[in-house]
This record gives C-alpha cells, sequence and structure tokens, in this order.
C-alpha cells in the first residue's frame, strides 16, 4: 500500500458477540520517503462497550516531523507516539508499530528517554510502562506482535510516549528509499465479562487474554 495514492486506513472490531470485550482501534500510516511526507489518520474509531455504562474510545497522539527527503547517510526525525483515552472509562493500550520494508528496519533506530536502539531489537529496550510479549512468554497475548501497555489509562490521559525519533542511515545512494511506519492501536476496558476488576500482577495480560480467548 502506497500512502501516496492512497486514502486513509481504518479498522474496526465489529465481531459484537454476547460478554465479549470489543476493542477501539484505529490505524496510522506515516509515510517517509523521499521527496514527499505525509502522515494519514481518520478518527472515528468510537466503539461502544457493552459490559457496562460507557465507552473506550482511543486517539493515536503523535508528534511527526519527517525530513523534506531522504538522503544517503542518517536520517534523523521527530516521530513521538502515544495513545489518549479520549472514552469515559478505563482502559488497557496496544499498538502494532512496524516498518514497511524490513531493510530499513535493519538500517533504523528508534530513541525512548533510555537512549538510542536498533528498531529490530526494540522490544528489549522498551520505556517505562511498556511491555512487549513473544508467543514463548504467552501464546495468546504474544502471537501478534504487539507492544502492551501495562497501566490502567484512565480517561482523558495518554501513554507515555512508545518511542520519540527515529534514525535511519543509509550507507550507499543507490539504497535511500521511501518507505512507511505502520502504528495501530486497540484498546479494551479494564473490567471483566462479568464486570469485575482483573487479578494478578499482570491484570493488562488478563484483559487481553479474555478478549483474544473470544474473539
Amino acid at each position: 500500500l502506497s500512502l501516496h495514492d492512497a486514502l486513509p486506513i481504518l479498522k474496526i472490531f465489529s465481531n459484537l458477540k454476547k460478554g465479549i470485550l470489543i476493542p477501539a482501534a484505529i490505524i496510522l500510516i506515516a509515510s517517509a520517503g523521499a521527496g514527499s511526507t505525509a502522515a494519514y489518520f481518520r478518527h472515528v474509531q468510537t466503539v461502544k462497550n457493552a459490559l457496562s455504562v460507557g465507552e473506550s474510545t482511543i486517539e493515536i497522539t503523535e508528534d511527526y516531523a519527517p525530513p523534506k527527503e531522504m538522503q544517503q547517510g542518517e536520517n534523523i526525525y521527530k516521530k513521538r507516539v502515544a495513545v489518549k483515552n479520549t472514552g469515559t472509562v478505563p482502559c488497557y493500550v496496544r499498538v502494532y508499530a512496524g516498518f514497511s520494508d524490513s531493510a530499513v528496519e535493519d538500517v533504523s533506530q528508534l530513541y525512548n528517554p533510555n537512549g538510542w536502539f536498533d528498531a529490530a531489537s526494540y522490544q528489549d529496550n522498551l520505556p517505562d510502562g511498556w511491555a512487549f510479549v513473544t508467543p514463548a512468554d504467552d501464546a495468546v497475548v504474544g502471537d501478534g506482535g504487539y507492544y502492551y501497555y501495562t497501566k490502567p489509562l484512565q480517561p482523558g490521559k495518554s501513554t507515555e510516549p512508545l518511542f520519540e525519533k527515529v534514525k535511519t542511515t543509509f550507507a550507499k545512494a543507490e539504497d535511500v528509499q521511501d518507505y512507511e511506519i505502520i502504528v495501530y492501536a486497540e484498546c479494551v476496558q479494564t473490567l471483566d465479562k462479568d464486570g469485575a476488576e482483573f487479578p494478578g500482577s499482570t491484570p493488562w495480560k488478563s484483559a487481553w487474554k479474555e478478549f483474544l480467548e473470544r474473539k
């Protein structure tokens, strides 16, 4: 999918069944390209929750200042990605963030307050409040390559940024290319199917596991 001629992309889970939490879901695609840059976002991600009075809605908030064009050598630009709870009830958030080209990912780094880290292994160096779950950790929750915000996100509040800057280094002129960074976010409420708080030390994981097992 090229952003030079594409419409905004939106995906909302709509497989509503009795007793299932339905997540609000939004997609943001940012294009970092030689000669043109663009960010696309469509705010129609409201999904009513089936279990309580209130709704879970989220918004990807981004401070994005890409270079005018990609060049040989280091290309550093601001891309501060966070998620805001625009609903009326607390929720848990998860984010998929990925490069459109694995070759570009291999020569890129992401920045958070702990420093610069290779994009390909960023999951091992996350900022406070974020976790990455692998299938080995949890076969259900870890199967989609998501970054999970482990704290309940209160209405009107935002997550800590998942990352704040991007650096892509093209060693040779012929390596320079356009690419996209795709950011996709979902949320579920913090209460279980019976309206109770999830127990244990990782209630965020329990919330997502309950939803994913019932999809």
